[in-house]
């Protein structure tokens, strides 16, 4: 499926495509809005990491960063952990995805 996706949003998107992501509305306003409260409206009671890797084709990593800054305005510490530059199957998205989950076992090993 990879393979066949085109390589920018340009390629992949109609302009009504584009319309719509510029001004949401209706049911997809509200999904938009439910998503933005993962990290906008509750305060975590138990230690967090968020990860991200420079360059991700798939991810836009500026919302690992924004994630971060609305948990720390509620006074959580949300260290965010660069994996690196890490590929996988030529893809950097599931280079951070095989990288980052052998960092959180790791960290989750070490919170016993």
């Amino acid at each position: 499926m990879l393979k066949g996706l085109p390589d920018t949003l340009g390629e992949l998107l109609t302009p009504r495509g584009f319309e719509t992501l510029r001004h949401p509305s209706g049911t997809f306003a509200e999904a938009l809005r439910v998503d933005a409260e993962v990290c906008a409206a509750w305060t975590p009671r138990v230690p967090v990491r968020l990860y991200k890797t420079a360059g991700d084709e798939q991810a836009a990593t500026a919302n690992t960063d924004h994630c971060a800054t609305w948990l720390r305005r509620r006074g959580v510490d949300v260290p965010v952990v660069d994996v690196g530059d890490t590929l996988y199957g030529g893809s950097r998205h599931l280079g951070s995805n095989v990288a980052g989950t052998a960092r959180i076992v790791r960290w989750f090993a070490a919170l016993r």
